[in-house]
């Protein structure tokens, strides 16, 4: 496989525009596909940004498998493998890719790592709006306008990842905690996000809900007190936080299939 990838340079595939605008910064190529036509997998020599401005296409690699169309985007990160295959109509790609030399290359390099879309009709408008446009503002232009694609790439990647870290802080927060079960309202406020989109994003993390992962802790608290210690099962309860005795004893049968009473006699035993 490694033979069949064909490794495509800047000035390759600027030579293959039917246009091309250049800044200190950026290159923008416009380039043209077939209808029904392929490319073998390749790979490009750095960080850019694809805006699909006509038709759609299928792209394959090892890191995605991505299907694409008019208004969206797409961000390919340095040496990345793909193949194409256009769809029934002619494709127009509008790339975005920062000289090696340049200060956006790092930018693109920190913020591009891995192949992703998304669909932007609204840039897609400003950048033909600038097309048309055509006059001596307008390489600059496009230059601002692929910096606002990459923010706008980086930020919702950001923004992905942050709830994935602040379920994981929350989870070591309710363990830390145990065997007080903090309510649903409390985590959110130490998490800083809304209740019920905490709720969505821990059960996806996790599988469970905050709340129920506090009573999981509670619960496994409250049997190692009571296989470990002499305290009464009445005390025990009040310190685990439940209501009452015969709570604690529900709770601890419907988890362990046993009562705590058996859970103590089979320690002792």
């Amino acid at each position: 496989m490694a033979s069949e990838i064909s490794p495509l340079s800047r000035a390759e595939y600027t030579a293959l525009a039917v246009r091309t605008f250049d800044t200190p910064e950026i290159i923008v190529t416009i380039t043209r596909h077939r209808s029904h036509s392929r490319t073998s997998p390749h790979t490009h020599e750095g960080p850019y940004l694809c805006l699909v401005s006509a038709g759609d296409f299928d792209e394959r690699g090892p890191h995605q498998n991505l299907s694409v169309c008019s208004g969206d985007v797409i961000a390919h990160p340095g040496c990345d493998i793909h193949a194409n295959h256009f769809g029934s109509a002619a494709v127009e790609c509008i790339n975005f890719a920062p000289r090696p030399a340049g200060r956006l290359n790092a930018l693109f390099s920190a913020s591009i790592v891995k192949p992703d879309s998304w669909a932007d009709a609204h840039i897609l408008h400003r950048v033909r709006s600038e097309l048309r446009t055509n006059d001596r503002w307008t390489p600059i232009a496009l230059e601002v306008l692929a910096v606002e694609m990459l923010k706008g790439h980086a930020r919702r990647s950001e923004a992905s990842a942050r709830p994935s870290q602040r379920c994981a802080d929350l989870r070591e927060f309710i363990e830390r905690e145990s065997p007080r079960v903090p309510t649903l309202s409390e985590l959110a406020s130490h998490a800083g996000l809304r209740p019920a989109h905490l709720s969505r994003v821990f059960r996806a993390a996790f599988g469970t809900s905050p709340v129920e992962l506090g009573r999981q802790y509670r619960a496994a608290w409250a049997r190692a007190q009571i296989e470990s210690a002499s305290m009464s099962l009445s005390r025990l309860a009040a310190e685990a936080g439940y209501a009452d005795h015969p709570h604690m004893c529900r709770d601890l049968r419907r988890r362990y299939g046993v009562a705590p009473r058996e859970l103590r006699d089979g320690a002792a035993a």
